[in-house]
């Protein structure tokens, strides 16, 4: 009788202990990294709700991969979910692109749906600017698990690696216009790089065509660009002369002369060898560095410059404006401009330069509105010297 008992006691000790390992598993559940296999790990999201009729998830922001995964190349998406209809199905689109046939969503509970992403490009943040998973039926969602691989190169395969993709609206809306940094999330840390596309994808609203205009500043930059309801999509490329870059003030916006139902906005911004720094500050006679000028942080300072372009104003009959070198204030390591008024543009290429060696100096009254900083990009055996 005693053995017996004893025999009762140590299995209930055993299963709450069971138990209890489940429930601190369950607890740890939720928005994260799972298992880690190599060079492979899983983001999963627990959601625990029904879904009924034609549901569309967001998996970029559900999944919060932007902030997880940017970079990392995507293996495949895991549906776990039942539902008591066989009719019950989902699908995983990329870039608005369904990546196999609608799959079954079955009943039992110790099943997943999975789908593998076709080889190839696949990498979050850039080859993936849109990622969703399209339900038709009453389906309850458990959780839904991605698994990526860390090939340890950020926005790693064939494409340009100084690019990036952000994307936004992952829902439909109306707009006639559209502030673009606020919209697509661009902060300080995108300050700097430059435009080189831009993505939209909707339809206009009571006409057949309208028209989109990309304005900075309150400036038209580039063509106007067409979007009808035949074709759904248009895309700005920007030329040379009219480069945008991203700065702490600058008003970006795409007007339409409509209304617009936009389903998808992307932007590919590209890492620039350019700084513009907008200074409007006033040179007199005394000399003044272009790093104090400018107020550049250390880093940037120290860096080495391939070109430095210096833009303003002058005023005054016979006013004049000199850029050089420490330590010359004649021949090959200056620049000049003499106007008796209006803009003038100086540009120094002759060596390799750091902010800290340029300075200033003006006769009259000088206006610096503007200054373009190219960072030398090449390595020490490319010198001539």
């Amino acid at each position: 009788m005693q053995t017996f008992k004893g025999f009762v006691l140590s299995t209930f000790l055993l299963l709450l202990g069971i138990v209890s390992l489940g429930e601190a598993s369950a607890q740890g559940f939720g928005r994260g990294h799972g298992q880690q296999r190599g060079d492979r790990f899983e983001v999963e999201e627990v959601l625990g709700r029904y879904v009924s009729g034609y549901t569309t998830l967001a998996l970029r922001n559900i999944l919060d991969l932007d902030q997880s995964a940017r970079g990392q190349k995507l293996i495949k998406i895991e549906l776990f979910a039942t539902s008591s209809s066989s009719f019950a199905t989902a699908q995983v689109e990329i870039n608005g692109r369904a990546i196999s046939y609608p799959q079954n969503v079955g009943w039992r509970y110790d099943q997943s749906v999975v789908f593998e992403i076709p080889a190839g490009d696949r990498v979050i943040g850039r080859d993936i600017q849109t990622l969703k998973m399209k339900l038709d039926g009453s389906i309850y969602i458990d959780r839904i698990v991605a698994t990526l691989k860390d090939d340890g190169s950020q926005g790693g395969g064939h494409g340009n690696p100084r690019s990036e993709w952000v994307t936004s609206f992952e829902r439909e809306r109306f707009v006639s216009v559209i502030p673009l940094k606020q919209v697509l999330k661009l902060n300080r840390q995108h300050e700097g790089k430059e435009l080189k596309t831009i993505i939209l994808k909707g339809n206009p609203m009571g006409q057949r065509v309208t028209s989109m205009q990309l304005m900075v500043d309150g400036r038209r930059v580039g063509a106007p660009q067409y979007l009808d309801r035949q074709n759904g999509q248009v895309t700005f490329t920007f030329a040379q002369r009219d480069t945008v870059q991203i700065q702490q003030g600058d008003a970006i916006k795409i007007v339409f002369d409509g209304q617009v139902m936009v389903n998808e906005l992307a932007a590919e911004l590209v890492k620039s060898n350019e700084l513009r720094v907008s200074v409007h500050q006033r040179v007199g006679a005394d000399r003044v560095f272009l790093d104090q000028l400018l107020r550049l942080d250390y880093a940037t300072a120290a860096k080495k410059f391939e070109k430095i372009i210096i833009k303003g104003q002058l005023a005054g009959r016979n006013s004049s404006i000199r850029a050089c070198a420490r330590g010359f204030y004649q021949g090959a390591a200056c620049d000049s401009a003499v106007a008796s008024s209006g803009s003038f543009e100086i540009s120094l290429d002759k060596f390799e330069m750091q902010a800290a060696d340029i300075f200033l100096m003006a006769r009259g009254e000088a206006l610096i509105t503007e200054v373009i900083l190219v960072e030398d990009k090449r390595s020490q055996d490319q010198y001539p010297w």
